[in-house]
């Protein structure tokens, strides 16, 4: 008998992780209380009252609201292969940090941010890069959109060193559950983005023109656009918590029904 014939394991899906797992790890480690969201809807309030505090007292533009985002996925993606190659032994969790994919995204996001910042009047210079980022740099320390950065790093690193200690102390596999709501929240902004491009679309030549004629009515509208997208990942979370705890309770109930 092959050791395979042995192995009463299931048989992997196309991904590291099993469904199960995942599911068991999202019901044990998230939460759909009143005092979760509570705790959410504080934060989330913390973290928009300094970008709209930037807004309004130092005219921060549309793009500088978008760092918080783009922070938080390169911070996850750098953590989580740190994780898994200084202090996380797990092959599971290995094959889901590729060095390769961060560094792409890494450059990529940085590329973006230097092309954006080398363009001024439809012209295109190579000696405005480092000045703007300079620039840039003062800007979020001067505006206090530092502190929204620090509240995120803070808030990741908060959640992730109690999975660790309980990953040493049980084994298993490591499912990284901290990441699980910046997932959620890259799905909305998927699905909220495309109805947004439509909308922009479509209104072009009147309210759309009317609204990115005016930086602060641009910022306002971005900050708008990230709001829907933090609550909706906050519902999309709750609601997806609360079917897999219906779930896990309808076995239970069955029998007693019976």
């Amino acid at each position: 008998m092959s050791e395979s014939d042995d192995d009463p394991r299931p048989e992997p899906a196309a991904g590291p992780y099993t469904d199960e797992e995942i599911d068991r790890e999202f019901l044990r480690t998230q939460r759909s209380d009143a005092l979760h969201v509570i705790t959410r809807l504080a934060m989330l309030t913390l973290v928009f009252w300094f970008m709209g505090r930037g807004i309004l007292v130092h005219d921060l533009s549309a793009g500088f609201l978008l760092l918080p985002l783009a922070l938080e996925l390169l911070l996850v993606m750098w953590v989580g292969l740190l994780l898994s190659r200084l202090v996380v032994d797990c092959e599971l969790f290995a094959a889901t940090a590729k060095p390769g994919l961060v560094v792409f995204w890494t450059v990529l996001m940085f590329a973006i941010i230097s092309i954006v910042l080398a363009v001024d009047s439809g012209t295109f210079s190579l000696a405005r890069i480092g000045p703007g980022w300079l620039s840039g740099w003062r800007t979020v320390l001067e505006t206090g959109l530092i502190w929204a950065l620090v509240v995120e790093v803070l808030g990741l690193v908060l959640a992730t060193v109690p999975e660790v200690r309980r990953w040493r102390r049980v084994g298993g596999p490591f499912v990284w559950t901290s990441v699980f709501d910046v997932g959620v929240r890259f799905a909305v902004v998927l699905l909220i983005g495309f109805v947004a491009f439509f909308l922009m679309v479509i209104l072009a030549d009147g309210p759309g023109e009317w609204l990115l004629d005016e930086p602060r009515r641009t910022a306002w509208f971005v900050w708008g656009f990230l709001l829907c997208v933090e609550l909706g990942g906050l519902v999309l979370g709750v609601k997806m918590h609360q079917d897999l705890k219906r779930k896990a309770l309808e076995p239970a109930q069955a029998p007693a029904a019976a």
